[in-house]
C-alpha cells in the first residue's frame, strides 16, 4: 500500500474531524473572532478591551523605553512651593513676571521662552483710582496734577511693564481653547499656522479638535509677542493623559485656520520655521473625512515629518517619573531666578518653559510613568521628542494589521489545539501569545509602533478557554464512551492518545495496512508440568507484564493471550505510518528483554526460556468482532494467518524471528538475512522470509564479510549452482560454527548434491520442512 503523504492525511483526519461533529469545536473556536473583529475594526467599541489596550500601552512605555538621561537643551522654570512662599500667592503680578523674563532673555539669554500659563485677563490694581478719587475729593486738580497722576498710571501699569519685556523677543505664550457651552472668547489668539498645502491637500480634516471658545492673552501682549500654543491635553477614558493635540482648527471668516500647540511653535521658532504643511492618509483621492497623520516642517531646503495619529494628537514618549527625582529635565526654581542666583548665561541657548508643580495649582496630570505629572513637563517631553524625532506612531493600518492577526491567531489555534490536550493546548497558547508580545514590543523598541495588542491577546485568551471547556465539558462524556470501549483492548497510553481526538475512532471494521506480530515462549509446556497452578500464574503473569513494558512504548496493540504466545499488531485503532519498523523494533527489544530475563533465572537456579517470534505485514480487517456475549477487538485476514505460520518457523531456522518479505520492504533500518523462499500450507503464493541480522546498529568488518557471502550464496542457490553453494557454506560455517540456519543448509545442499531437483525447480520450500527435536533458539544465543 503506498503511504499518503503527511498533508492527505491531514486533510483526511480534519475530515472526518468534521463529519464526526467536530465542527462544534470548530464554531466555538470562531465566538472570540467574530466578538472581538468588530472592535479591532472600529465598528463598535469595547470599554474593557479598549482600557486594557491602553494599560498594555503604559506598560510598554514604561519597561519598552530607554533609560531616561537628562535633556540638556530643555530647563523648567518652576514655580514651587518656595517661590509661592517668598513671591505670594498665584497669580503673580506681571511687574514679577517681567522681571523673570528680562531676568532669563537678558542675562541668561535663552533661545525659547515658552509660558505654560494663562494671560487672559489684565492685572487689577485699585490703588491709582482711589489716589486719584481721594485727591479730588480734596479738590485739587490742574494740569500739574494730572501729568503727575499719568506718570503714576504708567507706573502702575503692570501689564505694560510685561509687554515691555516681551516685546520682539522669543518667547511663546499659552493659551487654551475649550468648546463646552457657555462658549467664551477671552484676550486674543496669536497668529495661526502658516500652512503651505501641496495640490490635492484637502483643507478641512474634520477629525482635529475644533476650537470654538478660548482664553487667549492680552491684546497687546499677543501683538507684542506674536507666537502663542495652546497647552490642551488628550485625557483618555481611564483619566490618564498618554497624548496631547498637535493642532486645532478654528473657522475663521469662512475658512478653516489651524493653531499649533505650545510646544510646536516653541520648536518652529526655535528653528526659525514658518511654514508647515499638514500631512493627510495617503493614499490620494481619499475624501475630506481622511485622517492627519502628519505635520511636516521645512527648515533651509530641508523637510522632517512630526507623525500624528487619529484626530492630530501626538503620542508622549514618556521616559521616566516627573520633577527633579525624573532626571530628564533640569528644574530651576522661579525663586532662584527671581534672586539672580543662577551665574550670567547659564541658561544660555536653552528652551526654556515656565510652569508650576505646586500642587495647589492643579497643573498636575495623571500619565502612564506617574499619578501626579506636571504639565509643563508635558510639553518639555513632547518638545524634546520633536527635537530627537523619537515618535511614537499607530499608523493607518493599525486596524487592518489586528484583524488579520486575529484571523491568523485563531485560524492555527484552531488547527493545533484540535490535535492536541489541555497541555499542550496551553502551551501553544502562551507560546503564541509569547510571540506577539515579543514581536510587538520589538516594533515599539525599535520603531515606536504602538500597534494594537490587547485585543489579540484576548482573543488567543478566549480561544483557548472555550476550547479548553469544549473538552472538558462536551468532550468529557466522549471520552469516557471511548475508554468503556477500547479499555479492554489498547493499551492505557494508546487509549490517553485517542481521548485526545474521540472522534476519529470506532470499533467498526475496516479494511487496512497493519502489521501483526506472534510470540511464543519455547518448551514451556514441559516446564509448566512441573509447577504448581500459582507458580505456573505468576511466571506467566511476570513474563507478559514484562513484554507489555516494551510493547506499550512501541504503540503496540495487544491482541490476547493464547496460552504461553501473545498477540501484537500495530496500526490499529491509532494510526501509525511506521507500523512495520515499531513491530519489528518491538521483536527486538523483547530479546533484549527475555535475555536478562534468563540471566535472573540462571542466577536463581532455573532454566531459561525461549521466544520464537513471527512478524508480518499486509492488508486486514481489524474490529470489533465476536458474539453478543463476548467480543474482541481483533484482526483477522491472510496476512494474519501467515504471521501465525511463521513464528514456529523460528525455531526451524534457528533464529529468534522470522519476518515476511512486506514488512521488510518497509523497514530500512535493519541490515536483513534472507531465509528462504517458501509456501505455507493452503497458499498458492510463494513468500520470501528475512531475519534482522543486527539490531539495526552498523555493521562491523566480519559481518560484512558474513552477510556479503550469504548473499552471493541466495544467488548460486536459486541458480542451482550446488557445488558453489557447498563452498560457500564452507566459509560461512567457519565464521558462525553455530549458526543453525548455514546447519540446515549444510543437509539441504547435501540432498540437492545427491538428489537434485527437478529442472523447473523455482526455489520454493513447502513448509512441512524437517524438523530438529534439538534445535530450540533461546534469545540469549548470539548465533
Amino acid at each position: 500500500m503506498v503511504r499518503q503523504s503527511r498533508g492527505r492525511r491531514w486533510a483526511r483526519q480534519g475530515l472526518n474531524l468534521w463529519r464526526a461533529g467536530g465542527w462544534g469545536r470548530v464554531l466555538l473556536g470562531l465566538v472570540p473572532l467574530l466578538v472581538m473583529l468588530p472592535h479591532a475594526l472600529g465598528i463598535v467599541q469595547y470599554g474593557t478591551v479598549t482600557r486594557l489596550e491602553q494599560q498594555v500601552h503604559d506598560v510598554m512605555l514604561m519597561h519598552g523605553r530607554a533609560p531616561a538621561t537628562l535633556d540638556e537643551r530643555i530647563v523648567i522654570v518652576d514655580v514651587d512651593e518656595q517661590s509661592l512662599q517668598q513671591h505670594g500667592r498665584w497669580p503673580w503680578s506681571r511687574s514679577v513676571l517681567a522681571t523673570l523674563s528680562e531676568e532669563l532673555l537678558q542675562r541668561q539669554q535663552v533661545a525659547v521662552l515658552g509660558y505654560d500659563v494663562l494671560f487672559a485677563e489684565p492685572e487689577r490694581d485699585d490703588t491709582l483710582p482711589r489716589v486719584s478719587e481721594w485727591l479730588r475729593s480734596q479738590r485739587q486738580s490742574g494740569p500739574v496734577l494730572d501729568e503727575q497722576l499719568k506718570q503714576l498710571a504708567e507706573r502702575f501699569d503692570r501689564d505694560g511693564e510685561l509687554v515691555r519685556a516681551l516685546q520682539g523677543q522669543p518667547v511663546v505664550l499659552g493659551y487654551y481653547y475649550s468648546n463646552r457651552p457657555p462658549v467664551l472668547e477671552t484676550g486674543s489668539l496669536t497668529p495661526p499656522l502658516h500652512i503651505k498645502p501641496q495640490p490635492g491637500d484637502p483643507e478641512v480634516y474634520p477629525r482635529v479638535p475644533l476650537m470654538q471658545g478660548y482664553a487667549g492673552s492680552l491684546p497687546a501682549l499677543a501683538r507684542a509677542v506674536g507666537h502663542g500654543g495652546f497647552i490642551n491635553a488628550e485625557i483618555d477614558s481611564d483619566g490618564v493623559l498618554r497624548s496631547i493635540p498637535l493642532v486645532a482648527r478654528r473657522l475663521e471668516e469662512g475658512r478653516t485656520a489651524y493653531y499649533p500647540a505650545l510646544a510646536l511653535e516653541m520648536l518652529m521658532l526655535a528653528l526659525q520655521v514658518d511654514t508647515a504643511r499638514l500631512v493627510p492618509l495617503q493614499p490620494e483621492g481619499l475624501p475630506p473625512q481622511q485622517r492627519l497623520i502628519g505635520i511636516e516642517l521645512e527648515q533651509d531646503g530641508r523637510s522632517f515629518l512630526v507623525p500624528t495619529v487619529a484626530g492630530g494628537r501626538f503620542l508622549v514618549p514618556f521616559r521616566s517619573g516627573s520633577g527633579v527625582p525624573g532626571g530628564r529635565y533640569r528644574y530651576v526654581s522661579a525663586k532662584d531666578v527671581l534672586d539672580g542666583r543662577l551665574a550670567e548665561g547659564e541658561l544660555r541657548h536653552k528652551l526654556v518653559l515656565v510652569g508650576t508643580t505646586a500642587p495647589g495649582l492643579r497643573d498636575l496630570r495623571a500619565t502612564p510613568v506617574s499619578t501626579a505629572y506636571p504639565g509643563v513637563e508635558v510639553h518639555a517631553s513632547v518638545l524634546s521628542a520633536m527635537l530627537d524625532g523619537d515618535f511614537l506612531q499607530s499608523p493607518d493600518y493599525s486596524r487592518g494589521y489586528a484583524a488579520v492577526a486575529m484571523m491568523l491567531a485563531v485560524g492555527l489555534l484552531l488547527v493545533v489545539l484540535a490535535r492536541t490536550g489541555m497541555v499542550g493546548a496551553l502551551l501553544w497558547s502562551l507560546g503564541m501569545a509569547a510571540v506577539f508580545v515579543v514581536f510587538h514590543l520589538e516594533l515599539f523598541i525599535r520603531e515606536g509602533l504602538m500597534l494594537p495588542l490587547a485585543s489579540i491577546l484576548l482573543t488567543i485568551l478566549l480561544t483557548y478557554v472555550l476550547h479548553t471547556s469544549f473538552g472538558f465539558f462536551v468532550e468529557r462524556r466522549t471520552k469516557r464512551q471511548l475508554v468503556e470501549l477500547f479499555g479492554h483492548y489498547v493499551p492505557t497510553e494508546l487509549v490517553a492518545r485517542m481521548a485526545t481526538h474521540p472522534e476519529q475512532y470506532t470499533t467498526q471494521a475496516v479494511s487496512r495496512e497493519l502489521t501483526v506480530m506472534f510470540c511464543d515462549l519455547q518448551q514451556f509446556t514441559s516446564l509448566s508440568e512441573s509447577m504448581d497452578p500459582e507458580s505456573l500464574q505468576a511466571l506467566l503473569n511476570d513474563i507478559f507484564n514484562r513484554m507489555a513494558d516494551v510493547i506499550g512504548p512501541n504503540h503496540g496493540t495487544i491482541d490476547k493471550y493464547m496460552g504461553d504466545c501473545v498477540m501484537v499488531f500495530w496500526g490499529a485503532p491509532v494510526a501509525d505510518e511506521a507500523h512495520a519498523w515499531h513491530a519489528v523494533k518491538t521483536a527486538i527489544e523483547l530479546r533484549a528483554m527475555m535475555h536478562g530475563y534468563n540471566q535472573e533465572r540462571r542466577a536463581a537456579g532455573l532454566p531459561a526460556i525461549g521466544a520464537s517470534i513471527g512478524i508480518n505485514t499486509g492488508l486486514m480487517s481489524v474490529g470489533d468482532m465476536g458474539s453478543e456475549m463476548r467480543r474482541s477487538y481483533t484482526v483477522i485476514g491472510d496476512a494474519v494467518n501467515l504471521a501465525a505460520r511463521l513464528e514456529p518457523l523460528a525455531r526451524t531456522y534457528g533464529v529468534p524471528m522470522v519476518v515476511g518479505e512486506q514488512t521488510v520492504q518497509q523497514v530500512a533500518q535493519c541490515h536483513w538475512q534472507w531465509l528462504d523462499r517458501i509456501r505455507v500450507s493452503g497458499k498458492a503464493q510463494a513468500v520470501n522470509i528475512y531475519v534482522p541480522f543486527t539490531d539495526g546498529s552498523e555493521l562491523d568488518a566480519g559481518q560484512q564479510r558474513e552477510l556479503g557471502l550469504w548473499h552471493q550464496f541466495r544467488q548460486d542457490y536459486l541458480a542451482q549452482d550446488w557445488k558453489r553453494c557447498d563452498a560457500l557454506l564452507v566459509q560461512l560455517q567457519a565464521l558462525a560454527p553455530r549458526r543453525v540456519l548455514y546447519r540446515l543448509y549444510r543437509e539441504r545442499i547435501d540432498d540437492f548434491l545427491a538428489r537434485p531437483p527437478a529442472a523447473d525447480w523455482d526455489g520454493v520450500t513447502l513448509q512441512t520442512l524437517k524438523k530438529s527435536a534439538d534445535v530450540i533458539y533461546l534469545t540469549e544465543d548470539a548465533g
